[in-house]
């Protein structure tokens, strides 16, 4: 009996020692799933973080470019406004430098700017263009006798009444002082004259006047036509030219001034250089006393 009580008690103790068994085994399968859960959470929030890391990354940066782009778009609406602003207060200035401010026209620095511009059609016409230079008679004595106020008031009514005179494509420049510039493209030699006459009596005709004090004045005029072909082909400068309209300016004035002496030269060319025109040129003159005879 001892001996079966003792084996059933041993069978007890390993059936129990095999369920223990069992329920460990049970018990680390469970810890071996949460620890697998736990990691797997982990994994996940990791996860998680850095993808929201990754999505406050990426909306930064499109947050930066937009800022960035907002920014350049503005800069650059800033430069185009600086731009423009710059560009007109350069036209202004270039319209200031161009301008003679008493009288409004241009003035010499705008002819010596676009003369080439303005003259290169004059080569390919049939006609030429015609340079005048105007210049007030005692305009000095004016000045002595009534001042430099009513000088400048003469000046500005003078620039009204030659311009009133003119065509639409002449061109009146203040050349400096009381003489001016007057420039009538594709126009013949019978027209200048015709021109010239009609704004030399429209001054001898003028009654100027300054606070109700009625002034007379006359001018004289001096003129000639480019393009100038000489001997062996060449052809003189609109420099030359002007020079030789200012030689006849001298001659009117000269002459006992209230005057116009124009510069009529055959349409071939001369046979002469400039020096030679400039030394012959009463032979081609014709002047406002000639066609009142």
């Amino acid at each position: 009996m001892l001996q079966l009580e003792s084996q059933y008690a041993l069978a007890t103790q390993k059936q129990q020692l095999s369920l223990l068994e069992k329920d460990n085994a049970i018990q680390a399968q469970e810890i071996f799933r949460h620890q697998q859960i736990l990691e797997n959470t982990r994994l996940a929030q990791q996860r998680g973080a850095l993808l929201l890391i990754l999505a406050l990354a990426l909306l930064g940066f499109l947050y930066w470019r937009w800022q960035n782009k907002r920014y350049l778009s503005l800069l650059e609406e800033q430069v185009k406004q600086r731009t423009a602003e710059l560009d007109e207060r350069n036209r202004r200035l270039q319209a200031l430098s161009y301008s003679d401010s008493l009288t409004g026209l241009h003035n010499r620095h705008y002819f010596f700017s676009a003369a080439d511009k303005l003259l290169v059609q004059s080569r390919d016409v049939s006609q030429s263009t015609i340079f005048c230079l105007i210049d007030i008679d005692h305009f000095k004595q004016i000045n002595d006798s009534y001042g430099h106020a009513t000088g400048d008031v003469v000046l500005q009514q003078f620039a009204e009444v030659v311009t009133s005179q003119l065509r639409a494509q002449d061109e009146l420049v203040r050349w400096g002082g009381e003489e001016f510039l007057l420039v009538m493209p594709q126009t013949d030699m019978t027209t200048a004259q015709q021109v010239v006459e009609r704004l030399h009596n429209a001054v001898a005709q003028y009654v100027f006047s300054h606070d109700d004090q009625p002034l007379s004045c006359t001018c004289s005029i001096g003129f000639a036509a480019y393009p100038l072909r000489l001997a062996d082909a060449q052809l003189a400068s609109w420099e030359q030219v002007l020079e030789l309209a200012d030689n006849c300016l001298y001659r009117a004035k000269n002459g006992g001034r209230n005057a116009w002496v124009g510069l009529k030269l055959p349409a071939q060319p001369l046979a002469m250089t400039f020096e030679q025109l400039q030394q012959n040129m009463e032979t081609f003159t014709v002047t406002s006393t000639q066609l009142a005879g």
